[in-house]
């Protein structure tokens, strides 16, 4: 089992932090969300502010993206693909979520005709930064499966070469994946593409 597969079953003071906070509504957070300084996330009704990101982690975000839209653009089918500042709302969780990158298949089916919140991923990708790793590796997966359009998740270790990749084969089946070489390829079977991990972790030097 992976460093990033042990994290999934690990309990962090985080989350035990936020069950005691205040709940608030929807709307209050969109109209907080507005005008906040710093980005946070809305889970079932707490307000959780997303941590300070390294270079490390926007470096690998910013990579990964780029290849995700070079790929892209050569496909048949056409596909949209957004950075970390495009919300995802589940609407059957009451959640709002910034992944670090997304991709959605055709045109994006907005929330309320709010074009700042989608509903429709095709593709979420994070990258793991130390204080969100339990909750980036189990929870969130778990509720991003809540969307029918939701068929594959993607998440990318800033502290070593290790990508783990869980793909959508039926509505009931996943398949997991796993690569922790630089000559190794991330093959994205949703989108019939191949990205070395190489180019994700270009120029990345790990403390």
């Amino acid at each position: 089992m992976t460093t990033i597969s042990k994290l999934a079953y690990s309990e962090s003071a985080k989350m035990r932090r936020r069950s005691k906070l205040k709940e608030h509504t929807l709307e209050y957070y969109l109209q907080r969300e507005e005008k906040a300084k710093f980005k946070s996330e809305f889970y079932n009704g707490k307000i959780i502010k997303m941590a300070g990101a390294t270079t490390n982690h926007n470096q690998i975000s910013a990579q990964i993206t780029s290849c995700l839209i070079t790929r892209t653009k050569r496909l048949e089918n056409k596909y949209k693909v957004y950075n970390s500042d495009q919300k995802v709302f589940i609407p059957s969780k009451n959640s709002v979520f910034y992944p670090d990158a997304l991709i959605i298949a055709d045109k994006p089916e907005f929330w309320h005709q709010r074009k700042d919140i989608i509903t429709n991923p095709l593709v979420v990708v994070e990258v793991l930064s130390p204080s969100s790793k339990p909750y980036d590796v189990f929870e969130k997966f778990h509720l991003y499966q809540e969307l029918p359009s939701f068929c594959e998740y993607i998440i990318i270790s800033q502290s070593e070469v290790a990508i783990e990749q869980w793909y959508r084969k039926d509505i009931d089946t996943w398949v997991k994946s796993e690569m922790n070489a630089l000559d190794q390829f991330l093959k994205m079977p949703s989108l019939s593409i191949e990205i070395p991990l190489s180019e994700i972790y270009d120029d990345i030097e790990f403390e």
